[in-house]
């Protein structure tokens, strides 16, 4: 009964007919729409601590395809496979590995660049708290806001159209130009940006085919990559030009992962189609 009055609904015919489009709309419409200034009049309106400022004003901008996901699922009537906190079979040292692994980088990178690691080590020991903050709200907030309509909504749907190599272009597509702001910075952040969100969109889309559709190790990697950036980026320890060279280093670094992760997704293509199409997700509960 229900089903029937969807169809009837033009909107929403739209929505089960055209799911793809319809979300990559409704998550631009809420991000620019009502993000966007929500953004801007709860930073102008009040006062956060840091680093909830960064945080709290964008909530609806970054949870934005999260929001649509849930609205196509809603509106669709399906479940998919997606269990945002599934259980995997591995120590916890496994996921406390990724973070530390990209902070550690974030180290390598600074230095690379110039930073001296005295200063390095007096901000961190200066501000560590701030630290454990931005991992918790990179991966809670922008981590799961982000992954579970792009990698746990999207990334399936692209996939049993195109095959999962031309999926992962087409959300890298999607992606960037959901930033689209960004491209109209300084050539300087943009370059390296561009570099970082396609290793990042390579690498977990190979972590997709190799640990299943679970949002919540989507979110680990993406905030895990974006908290130490966060983090050095609001201190005035460094020196604004060494961040610029830091940004750049990183880029590299994170491409070059990227590309890592592209061959290993090639692989897994060449070695299994039918993998391609139907990713193994043990013990999974639907969403």
């Amino acid at each position: 009964m229900i089903k029937k009055r969807i169809e009837k609904y033009y909107p929403l015919k739209f929505f089960t007919k055209y799911p793809v489009i319809a979300f990559v709309t409704l998550t631009f419409l809420i991000t620019y729409g009502i993000g966007v200034p929500a953004d801007n009049w709860l930073s102008t309106t009040f006062k956060f601590p840091h680093p909830l400022d960064i945080y709290i004003p964008r909530f609806l901008t970054v949870t934005a395809p999260a929001i649509s996901a849930m609205i196509l699922m809603w509106v669709n009537r399906k479940k998919f496979e997606l269990n945002i906190f599934r259980y995997f079979k591995k120590p916890a040292i496994f996921y406390f590995l990724i973070p530390l692994s990209t902070f550690l980088i974030s180290i390598i990178t600074l230095i690379m660049a110039g930073v001296s690691p005295e200063i390095l080590w007096n901000s961190l020991r200066e501000n560590w708290h701030l630290l454990y903050f931005h991992l918790i709200l990179q991966v809670f907030i922008i981590g799961l806001g982000e992954e579970i309509g792009w990698r746990g909504w999207l990334l399936p749907k692209l996939n049993e159209q195109f095959g999962l190599l031309k999926a992962t272009f087409i959300l890298l597509i999607i992606w960037i130009l959901w930033h689209f702001l960004i491209l109209f910075s300084d050539v300087a952040i943009l370059i390296p940006w561009l570099m970082i969100i396609t290793g990042l969109t390579f690498t977990l889309s190979w972590t997709w085919i190799k640990f299943g559709n679970t949002a919540f190790l989507f979110a680990i990697i993406h905030g895990s990559v974006n908290f130490p950036q966060f983090f050095w980026d609001n201190l005035s320890a460094v020196e604004p030009q060494l961040q610029l060279k830091n940004w750049e280093i990183s880029g590299y670094v994170y491409l070059s992962i990227g590309l890592i992760a592209l061959v290993l997704l090639l692989r897994s293509a060449k070695q299994s189609d039918k993998r391609l199409s139907h990713p193994q997700i043990p013990h999974s509960n639907k969403l």
